[in-house]
């Protein structure tokens, strides 16, 4: 904490003189006794540089010059002392002192410069005992409150304390609570969405709202995350200050943490909405309601994650610390043959992150893991088939990940179970066209279903004239007795060929 000028200034028996105009508002970080023609390499800035110009040039030039670079170095103030090579100060550095704004003190003969610093560092000492005393008892006072009123008292108290914003929010960027104003809460939880995404676990962020920039402060507590902590920093926060922000996050953890046991119950409650889910699709929305006790938000899509493993408990409880570390709600669930996650699908990319870490963490190495697609969450069910769909394909393919909206229609039939009943579903629609064993026919179908039914594209493909390729076409439809200009007839000449047997 500085020195006030003013203050120094005011201590009579310094007998310090001011020569040039000086702002009340002036501070000094130290006092420094410094005889160099250029002290500018051992300054840091701030400080009241005492001289007797020992080493001071007469010219009036060279004695501008010495005040330029004391000026440009961010010295806060110049100290002469007369009587040892100089009467009075000299002119030169009067003059360019009045020019540049810079505080020009004259200390008379008597006062020795060891007194003048000795009354900086005194004053300094004082100042920060005064301040640690402050920060002692405001600690004090911002941990009582926290006991008797829980985040709120935290937050009203630091509020307070601080003169400031702040804002508590939990694991779910849902407010906790305020200091001064609810709408500059509710600002940043929509400014943040439902997680501040890849940085959310970052100790330390800065957010612009539109009450001004906070300074967001990460809560990890055990095992897991459990919020954010959010200041107001129109102004930069003072040392001080930051002792108190500091002691406030630690309290705030110790708010938020839960023990071991509630953490246990939690993921006992979301296994069973999980598996309640499951039972039925749709579910009812009675049940879906439930997921709003998980952190999940009314209405939002959801994904289902689902891999095969043979130690699912095992790997249970590193997939549920890694997804509590990010403060990523879901619902988690065993089976005998593997591990089901539901998330929400805003959440999908942080969640299989967050699911891949638990994996090398456990000594696994992440492979078929199957993703669904976005789902309302009435339809858990179908997620899961389609996240178990997925993971077959990345199984066999050997992909770490596969998503069942970016699988392709052979992945889908991939499916031993779905390409033998499509198979037998549709194989008498095209037995006539591989009865008649002309391989140009068939090709030309399936090039022909590949470009979407275009006369055009398809021709070029084949390198042949559209001309020809009706007339196979003609041919195809002749034989199947399905008109190519119907769309469905085209889906089901497609799975035709798409599960018909290897060789034909």
């Amino acid at each position: 904490m500085p020195v006030a000028l003013s203050w120094l200034v005011a201590e009579r028996d310094l007998s310090l003189r001011v020569l040039t105009p000086a702002s009340s508002d002036v501070d000094v970080d130290w006092a420094h006794a410094i005889e160099l023609e250029d002290p500018t390499p051992w300054l840091a800035g701030g400080e009241l540089v005492l001289t007797t110009g020992l080493r001071l040039p007469r010219g009036r030039a060279e004695q501008t010059a010495y005040v330029d670079r004391l000026a440009e170095a961010g010295v806060a103030a110049l100290a002469f002392g007369v009587g040892v090579r100089f009467a009075s100060v000299p002119r030169g550095v009067f003059e360019q002192c009045e020019r540049r704004g810079m505080p020009l003190l004259e200390v008379p003969l008597p006062t020795p410069f060891i007194a003048v610093t000795q009354r900086v560092a005194q004053r300094l000492a004082h100042e920060q005992q005064q301040a640690l005393q402050r920060v002692i008892k405001a600690q004090q006072n911002i941990t009582r409150r926290s006991l008797k009123d829980g985040p709120s008292g935290l937050v009203d108290s630091l509020a307070r304390e601080l003169g400031r914003e702040v804002v508590l929010l939990d694991e779910h960027v849902r407010p906790v609570a305020w200091g001064r104003s609810r709408s500059l809460a509710d600002d940043l939880a929509t400014r943040l969405g439902p997680t501040p995404g890849a940085s959310r676990t970052r100790s330390t962020q800065r957010v612009e709202t539109a009450a001004g920039p906070l300074e967001l402060h990460a809560l990890t507590g055990r095992v897991a995350h459990r919020g954010w902590l959010a200041i107001g920093i129109a102004e930069p926060l003072p040392a001080d200050d930051r002792l108190l922000v500091n002691h406030a996050v630690a309290v705030a953890i110790l708010q938020l943490d839960r023990p071991r046991e509630v953490e246990q119950a939690r993921a006992a409650v979301g296994a069973t909405i999980l598996g309640l889910l499951l039972e039925h699709a749709p579910s009812s929305p009675e049940m879906v309601t439930h997921l709003a006790h998980l952190g999940f938000a009314a209405d939002a899509p959801v994904r289902m994650v689902w891999f095969r493993v043979t130690t699912a408990a095992v790997l249970a409880d590193a997939v549920q610390a890694g997804l509590a570390a990010g403060g990523i709600p879901h619902a988690l669930l065993t089976a005998q043959d593997g591990l089901m996650v539901l998330v929400q699908d805003r959440d999908i990319d942080a969640a299989v992150a967050a699911i891949e870490a638990a994996f090398f963490d456990a000594g696994h190495r992440p492979r078929g893991i199957g993703i669904s697609g976005p789902v309302a969450p009435q339809f858990t069910a179908d997620a899961l088939l389609q996240a178990q769909q997925a993971a077959d394909f990345a199984r066999d393919e050997r992909l770490r990940t596969a998503r069942f909206d970016a699988l392709t229609l052979g992945a889908v039939l991939s499916d031993l179970v779905v390409r033998e009943r499509v198979q037998a579903l549709t194989r008498s629609t095209l037995a006539p066209l591989l009865r008649s064993d002309d391989e140009v026919l068939t090709k030309s179908l399936e090039v022909f279903l590949e470009h979407n039914g275009g006369w055009e594209s398809a021709a070029r493909a084949l390198g042949v004239h559209r001309h020809t390729l009706r007339h196979r076409m003609a041919r195809v439809e002749e034989l199947t007795g399905l008109d190519l200009d119907v769309s469905h007839n085209r889906v089901v000449l497609l799975l035709a060929l798409a599960t018909r047997p290897r060789g034909h």
